[in-house]
């Protein structure tokens, strides 16, 4: 009898520590978002989320809009521009433009770094500002269709390696 009851209780506390053991280890496999990055968590059965990974009160929160984008050749130069919106709902930041032109057969032809042209050093809650970048064409191999630009930098509290993309529909 004492060694029946000796081998519930070692069964009892071995399915107590598997139960803990399960319950702490919580989801070993999925994308964590953590500062601002998608990192794997032991083997995922989906591809990385494409959504931006953002702190849960960040989340969903606009910072900037994009008011107009176009992109156009003139010439031998081939420009992007458009205008931009601080939308943070009064939060000051300093914003940089990336431009990628692309050629007509698809590869990279610049990437490179425009202007946002803020009437100060640090924009503004809801000042819309100019953005632009131009480049030397001289063989006309630019796909100005294919123009995209992300913004990069600081928005209040948020820093972000991509604040805002845009792309030519």
């Amino acid at each position: 009898m004492h060694t029946l009851k000796r081998f519930i209780g070692i069964l009892l506390v071995a399915l107590l520590l598997g139960l803990v053991v399960l319950l702490l280890r919580g989801n070993e496999d999925g994308w964590l978002c953590e500062n601002g990055a998608w990192v794997k968590h032991g083997n995922p059965s989906t591809a990385q989320p494409s959504e931006r990974c953002v702190g849960e009160i960040e989340k969903n929160v606009p910072l900037l809009e994009v008011r107009k984008f176009t992109s156009y050749a003139i010439g031998e130069l081939v420009c992007g521009e458009g205008t931009l919106k601080n939308v943070s709902g009064g939060k000051l930041g300093y914003v940089r433009s990336i431009f990628t032109f692309y050629a007509k057969d698809g590869s990279v032809f610049d990437f490179s770094e425009g202007y946002v042209n803020s009437k100060r050093t640090m924009f503004l809650p809801d000042e819309e500002a100019l953005f632009k970048r131009c480049i030397n064409d001289k063989e006309s191999n630019v796909d100005t269709k294919k123009t995209k630009v992300e913004f990069r930098g600081k928005i209040g509290d948020i820093y972000d390696d991509k604040i805002l993309g845009s792309e030519m529909k």
